[in-house]
């Protein structure tokens, strides 16, 4: 049944973040691309560090729902970063598949 929680966590992650940074991101400019990247590297580090400090920080509560809602803080980066980086790919090559500047 845990098992089950932390896949709930991690598909939400992974459907939240690609979806909320579209808002914020425009293929035309690579830059905002970019930026989202770099924020979702953030996000994923804190989920990380969330994780291993978890049983650190509150060791008399029981830390699963803690595990549940770091997990979901780092699947929003590593989808977001997955997302935008091939995106960021593809918008960078031109029609021979060469990378422009």
């Amino acid at each position: 049944q845990r098992l089950g929680l932390i896949y709930t966590s991690i598909g939400i992650g992974c459907l939240v973040g690609p979806i909320v940074t579209n808002l914020f991101t425009d293929p035309n400019r690579p830059s905002t691309l970019q930026s989202a990247c770099i924020c979702a590297l953030a996000l994923m580090s804190l989920g990380w560090i969330g994780l291993s400090s978890a049983c650190e920080i509150h060791s008399s509560l029981d830390t699963f729902p803690m595990v549940c809602v770091f997990t979901m803080v780092r699947t929003l980066g590593s989808s977001t970063i997955w997302m935008n980086s091939t995106m960021i790919l593809q918008v960078s090559q031109d029609c021979n598949g060469v990378l422009n500047p």
